[in-house]
């Protein structure tokens, strides 16, 4: 199992950031090109903003399901 899983689209204005993620415990890095999505990637992952829809768990505990309600 994985220790953070992510999976979620979020609507920016004209653009939809989609992702899948599994990520195992240990150091993780974010690159890309300046307004790739790097910033709103870690600010889903660290629950300062939801997505439209998908499911975040880390450590087995869901922090986002759309689904379900979970937020």
């Amino acid at each position: 199992m994985s220790f953070l899983q992510a999976d979620f689209r979020l609507r920016l204005d004209t653009l939809m950031l989609e992702g899948d993620f599994r990520f195992d415990s240990g150091i993780t890095a974010v690159f890309g090109p300046s307004g790739s999505g790097k910033t709103t990637l870690l600010h889903v992952l660290a629950g300062l903003r939801a997505p439209d829809t998908g499911r975040i768990v880390r450590n087995g505990d869901v922090l986002f399901d759309s689904s379900t309600g979970v937020d």
